[in-house]
Order: structure tokens, then sequence, then C-alpha cells
């Protein structure tokens, strides 16, 4: 679990860091958990995810209140739906 994974992290080598994590997951066989409030770091994940071939082995968890119950819920949002989503400029990180 890393918490807030983009704090201290310049923009420029945010693919870079996540190029390590998934090489990192791969070799020693586990999760990674990572939290965000970065559209950057998100953006980074999933292009990286995708230059390196990864896409069936991530999903993006989306936390937001239900608009009706005001209850917290949990969207999972697998590789080619966040890609879409990125493309298209829609909502991401509970917004």
């Amino acid at each position: 679990m890393i918490d807030e994974i983009e704090n201290g992290v310049h923009y420029t080598i945010q693919a870079q860091l996540w190029e390590y994590v998934f090489k990192l997951a791969a070799a020693y066989r586990v999760q990674i958990f990572a939290t965000t409030h970065s559209l950057e770091m998100i953006k980074a994940f999933e292009k990286t995810a995708r230059a390196q071939q990864f896409e069936d082995k991530i999903a993006c968890i989306e936390l937001t209140k239900h608009s009706k119950t005001g209850q917290i819920v949990a969207n999972t949002i697998d590789a080619a739906q966040l890609k879409y989503n990125l493309d298209n400029y829609l909502e991401l990180r509970g917004e």
C-alpha cells in the first residue's frame, strides 16, 4: 500500500516511478495498492501500464458518494475504460 504516491514526485518522473512499481510487482508477484488525488499521476499510471503491456493487470478504483444514498461506493475502472475516461476528459477521482 502506497498512500498518496504522488507526494514528493516531480511530474516529469511519474511514469518512470510507475514503471519501477510495475516491474517490482511482477518480480515479487504482489499486488500494489496506491492512492492518489493527482490527475497527472493517474495519466502516468495508465500510459505506463499500456506501454509496459500491463493493461490486463491494472484497475483504477474510484471512491465517490452515491448520488441518492450519500454512502461512499467503489467503482472499479478497467484499463480500457480508464483510457477512454482520460482521453475524453470524463470525471475521475470521485469528482
